[in-house]
């Protein structure tokens, strides 16, 4: 099978056991308790490397002069849908990830 590469510890005995035991606790969990949270950065000032063209045509376009700032988003989802979600400049560290799950108990 091309492009079918798989970590071969998968294999391994206590992997497929702790693989089962890990199935037959999902199956018992009410997915109606289930929130997920994800965290995503984003740079604004990000810029295309490649672009297309007429043949024989150069492709020109402008870019910013600034380097643009990074941006993170934080968002709950559970099986209602979005539940909340925070934007803040710069990256997510300890106190932003407080901040928002503290917001989120009020």
């Amino acid at each position: 099978m091309l492009g079918a590469l798989y970590a071969s510890e998968q294999d391994s005995p206590g992997v497929r056991k702790q693989r089962d035991e890990y199935r037959c606790w999902l199956e018992q969990v009410d997915v109606r308790n289930l929130v997920f949270i994800d965290e995503a950065g984003i740079h604004l000032g990000m810029v295309r490397l490649f672009a297309r063209a007429f043949r024989g045509q150069r492709a020109v376009d402008g870019v910013p002069r600034n380097q643009g700032t990074n941006v993170s988003v934080i968002g709950a989802l559970s099986l209602d849908g979005l539940i909340a979600s925070m934007t803040l400049k710069g990256s997510v560290d300890t106190a932003a990830f407080l901040s928002y799950s503290y917001c989120q108990d009020q």
